[in-house]
């Protein structure tokens, strides 16, 4: 695993910080959990929104690394249209063909899981990876990169003042 640090100049005169890392390995998600927690509690945030990011990581590093052989997570401080978090992770895989139906709970490795499936838990996941993302995040597109690669921006906003 490989980790980078900077700090861009953004436009509007402040300071975004800015970090990325690659993963490739089983168990380095945990890993991406972690920087996580440490990039977006830096930035301000706490407790529930806290934990939907680093969950959020995690699923999406697992999946990278399950199905893609890894990739490359980046987390961005954004202040526009609110304060809040960017992350971007771009997996090494060739993509998925059907990212709507890949969103949905029980679907796996190109198809729907049955009950019996689920709770047996034999089939290496449960299907509900890129659909609790998106109901963790506040904003999340997914798309195929051309020339390989799947890649999720997935936002969080800090929450208005007063606004717990």
């Amino acid at each position: 695993m490989t980790v980078g640090h900077r700090a861009d100049a953004d436009p509007g005169g402040s300071e975004a910080m800015l970090q990325s890392m690659e993963f490739s390995r089983e168990g380095e998600s945990i890993l991406c959990y972690g920087q996580a927690l440490r990039f977006a509690s830096g930035i301000g945030f706490t407790g529930e929104r806290l934990w939907q990011i680093a969950t959020s990581v995690s699923e999406l590093a697992t999946n990278a690394i399950k199905y893609a052989g890894g990739g490359r997570i980046t987390f961005r401080s954004v202040q526009d249209p609110r304060p809040g978090i960017e992350i971007v992770v771009l997996d090494r895989g060739t993509g998925i063909e059907h990212i709507e139906q890949a969103c949905q709970d029980g679907f796996t490795r190109g198809r729907m899981l049955s009950e019996d499936e689920i709770l047996a838990g034999t089939h290496g996941g449960f299907g509900g990876g890129l659909g609790a993302v998106r109901r963790l995040m506040d904003s999340v597109q997914m798309d195929n990169r051309e020339g390989g690669g799947f890649r999720v921006v997935a936002c969080k906003w800090l929450p208005e003042p007063g606004v717990f």
